[in-house]
């Protein structure tokens, strides 16, 4: 509905990044569009000009970093999106934590259902294990508000308890104390 309002609205362009990439009734709407697109970091099923996004090397950046400051347990806590950047994300996370020897524990990934979903609950449970991660590689959305919110409650400091690397930049941590790392998209 959406694209089509644009069509009929005459948009000289438009940057697509939708939600559910692969669905093959909105891949040929998109394909039929009279103006020009872009897809932004998504894997469709039309031909057109695409801008990717390279989520593994940020993350393995980020994990490279974690393992150099002597963590051996990271988690991540990004959205189960089923779109490009959620499924490399993780594929990504997941690659550059066995790169360093280290073990992927699937209670050390809490992925909610979307970008804007609490994390709250389960951060709370993977973090009050005995075992937990010492860093943490946070998607900076809601799901960002609510690790930070749940780590505040568990009595935890970062980074002398836990080391957070946020991906992408949340306005509201702009002026966070202590300041939050973020891996800029």
């Amino acid at each position: 509905r959406t694209l089509k309002l644009f069509a009929e609205r005459g948009l000289d362009a438009l940057i697509i990044a939708p939600a559910h990439e692969r669905n093959r009734e909105l891949n040929e709407f998109i394909a039929q569009l009279p103006m020009p697109y872009i897809i932004l970091d998504r894997e469709m099923l039309v031909k057109a000009d695409t801008i990717l996004f390279d989520h593994a090397g940020g993350i393995a950046q980020v994990v490279d970093h974690f393992v150099e400051l002597g963590h051996k347990t990271i988690g991540l806590v990004t959205a189960n999106l089923k779109s490009r950047p959620g499924r490399r994300r993780i594929a990504a996370f997941k690659a550059a934590v066995r790169a360093h020897g280290l073990e992927v524990r699937d209670e050390n990934l809490v992925l909610p259902e979307s970008s804007m979903s609490s994390a709250y609950d389960d951060v709370i449970k993977m973090l009050s294990r005995k075992d937990r991660p010492t860093s943490i590689i946070v998607q900076g959305t809601g799901v960002l508000s609510s690790t930070l919110n749940a780590i505040a409650q568990l009595g935890l400091r970062i980074p002398q308890d836990v080391s957070l690397v946020s991906i992408g930049r949340a306005d509201f941590i702009l002026n966070h104390v202590p300041a939050i790392s973020t891996l800029r998209v």
